[in-house]
């Protein structure tokens, strides 16, 4: 009996020991994910901090506001090193904290090891992130299309021409992959930098001292961790592999990665594309005068067939004949037309007249103002037909007519046209309208035009003197 009770003995007390070692082993594990846990909130706090200011050292520069380059791997300074004003002596090098303004501590890992930085460069006509304005967007106008295409730096040109679409094709970018979403130039949204930490096994990153951190075998990582130790990557983001994959599987993954497009951090640092418009004119004296014409009201004639303003040009045609553009006052209102036709200081359709208005750039949307461009009796409605060409194409991408919509004779009259597609020409020309029988011509003066891009409301700058026609 009593050989019994100890042996039931000896067993109880050997479950006890199996749980005690259990719950060791439960406490050691859990202890491992609490500091593994910790270990990767601290570290992600540190890019998130790293890349905050590296928005920030962007938008502190203003429209020459540009990316740093990296810091010397090996060096404590936290200071770049460029080698040119467009590339970089480290390119694949660590992040330099001095620079950009953050404290030594900031520059590490929770594992003790350096942040690394990678950032888009080239030497040529790509766009370089590192030269000055290379971030900057501001000169661009916001479109999805194709615009006037970008200086020979890559960036948007000083004149506006330049969509925030051209400069997003043509640069080429770090190609980067965020648990499985592209953010590369192939779908023109490139990464402008990456920070990246190297994770618990910390291969491919630098420690304190400078050195390169290598497996076992005297290796780096494999795998996509083997492509984010590279200047250039492809880098990517995704899921810890398991605790127990060897780190110099190509399975094995433990990196942390923040990183911003160029397009989101342009938007970060207050350097997004603006809404610049191509032309906007308010036919005035002053405008005339501006445009190499006399704007005289007692003699009509400006003396010149075609107003000048830059790469903007606009001509007066009568009958298919290239002729003197007039300038009047009617009603109070004043505006150009056709000196001699139908009308003296109008453009009718009684002897074809038309105005034709060349652009320096692509645009998008077209208003105009109208002096004297009416509805009779409620059955005749004035018309305008607005024709819109591409380049020198003979073919109107577009063809809009237009119906007056005020009985007010001397009441100012915006039309506005989004044509959905680039044009660099329009033609205005009135057509007469057939009631009863009866061809009734269309006249009218041309008292502002506004030629924009996408991306914003079109109307001229005296649309609210009058009404606004649908």
């Amino acid at each position: 009996m009593r050989t019994t009770q100890r042996g039931a003995g000896g067993v109880m007390i050997g479950v006890v020991l199996v749980l005690v070692v259990l719950v060791l082993l439960a406490v050691r594990v859990l202890s491992r994910v609490g500091d593994s846990a910790a270990d990767r909130n601290q570290t992600l706090a540190s890019l998130s901090r790293a890349a905050d200011a590296l928005d920030q050292y962007v938008a502190g520069g203003g429209i020459n506001a540009r990316l740093p380059c990296p810091a010397d791997p090996s060096a404590d300074t936290g200071v770049e090193v460029p080698a040119s004003a467009k590339t970089c002596t480290f390119p694949a090098g660590t992040l330099p904290w001095r620079t950009i303004g953050l404290r030594r501590d900031d520059a590490y890992d929770a594992w003790g090891r350096k942040l690394s930085y990678r950032v888009y460069t080239d030497n040529g006509s790509k766009g370089s992130l590192v030269q000055p304005g290379g971030p900057s967007l501001v000169n661009c106008y916001a479109d999805t299309h194709a615009g006037g295409g970008t200086d020979s730096n890559g960036q948007c040109s000083a004149s506006h021409t330049t969509s925030s679409f051209d400069v997003l094709k043509k640069k080429g970018g770090l190609d980067l992959t965020d648990f499985g979403t592209d953010h590369t130039k192939n779908n023109n949204d490139p990464t402008a930098y990456v920070v990246i930490s190297h994770g618990p096994t910390g291969l491919g990153g630098y420690t304190v001292s400078g050195a390169l951190v290598v497996g076992a075998a005297g290796v780096g990582p494999s795998g996509d961790e083997r492509n984010n130790t590279r200047d250039t990557g492809p880098f990517t983001l995704e899921a810890w592999s398991d605790p127990d994959t060897a780190a110099d599987l190509n399975t094995h993954f433990d990196d942390l990665l923040v990183y911003r497009t160029v397009s989101d951090l342009a938007k970060r640092a207050g350097l997004d594309a603006r809404a610049w418009g191509v032309t906007s004119l308010t036919f005035d004296p002053g405008t005339i005068a501006l445009g190499g014409g006399t704007a005289d009201p007692a003699v009509v004639d400006t003396g010149t067939n075609t107003l000048t303003y830059g790469a903007t040009t606009i001509t007066g045609f009568s009958a298919g004949t290239a002729t003197d553009i007039s300038y009047d006052t009617t009603n109070g209102n004043s505006g150009i037309g056709v000196y001699g036709g139908g009308s003296a200081s109008l453009i009718s359709s009684a002897t074809n007249d038309s105005m034709h208005i060349g652009l320096g750039g692509a645009a998008r949307q077209f208003a105009i103002t109208l002096n004297d461009f009416n509805t009779f009796f409620g059955v005749v409605f004035e018309t305008v037909e607005l024709k819109f060409y591409n380049g020198t194409s003979g073919t109107p991408v577009l063809t809009s007519q237009k119906l007056a919509c005020s009985a007010t004779v001397g009441q100012l009259s915006t039309l506005s046209v989004n044509v959905g597609q680039d044009f660099t020409r329009v033609e205005v020309t009135p057509l007469s309208t057939t009631v009863f029988g009866f061809t009734v011509p269309t006249t009218f003066a041309i008292s502002a035009i506004s030629v924009c891009r996408a991306g914003v409301t079109c109307t001229t700058a005296i649309a609210g003197s009058g009404v606004t026609c649908p």
